[in-house]
């Protein structure tokens, strides 16, 4: 899992902005921050189109 523990800061953001009606896309994958090269098909058009 997330070994930085980055992911309880995460969920209580996304748990946060779903009480705040605040659109937004969060996701949780059972992967670490180490080879994550098979996300980039997903999260770079994500983060192009929201740059645009």
């Amino acid at each position: 899992m997330d070994q930085y523990n980055l992911l309880y800061g995460n969920r209580r953001i996304h748990r946060t902005l779903k009480q705040l009606g605040i659109e937004h896309t969060y996701e949780e994958f059972e992967d670490n921050h180490n080879s994550v090269d098979y996300r980039m098909d997903v999260s770079l058009p994500f983060l192009a189109k929201a740059l645009q």
